[in-house]
């Protein structure tokens, strides 16, 4: 998929949480330490899923409801609750494995669908403000 470039930062950082869920998966197919595991999901779940969902929430999602995209929106959010819920119970039998599938899903429904529209419907002008709203946020 071609990626506009001012979606491309963000499009990157789904990059980031495939290889999270990946990692996941194979750390508990293996049985490796799980408190370990546990504690840098946490850690990069606060340092890096938790802002990339706020800017989407700030950004993306305002100028998609904007254009009538309200399906997408309602979507996303509730796919970022999910997760945010999962993230709570990661200690809990099979909540890793729940949180990588649902991670990996959220992940893929981003990149193939509501980054896809958003190239579509809103304006160039549109995505330049998301990216720098979000290169503003990374600093």
């Amino acid at each position: 998929m071609q990626r506009n470039q001012y979606l491309r930062n963000l499009s990157s950082e789904h990059h980031q949480a495939l290889a999270l869920a990946r990692d996941i998966k194979k750390a508990c197919s293996t049985n490796e330490q799980q408190d370990a595991l546990i504690k840098r999901v946490e850690a990069i779940f606060v340092a890096e899923l938790l802002p990339h969902f706020d800017i989407e929430e700030q950004t993306i999602l305002p100028a998609l409801k904007r254009v009538g995209e309200t399906s997408l929106v309602t979507k996303t959010l509730q796919d970022h609750a999910h997760l945010k819920k999962l993230a709570k119970s990661l200690a809990e039998p099979g909540s890793l494995v729940a949180f990588s599938s649902a991670l990996k899903e959220h992940v893929r429904f981003e990149e193939r669908t509501l980054f896809e529209v958003c190239q579509s419907v809103l304006t160039d002008d549109e995505l330049a403000t998301i990216d720098s709203l979000h290169r503003q946020s990374e600093r």
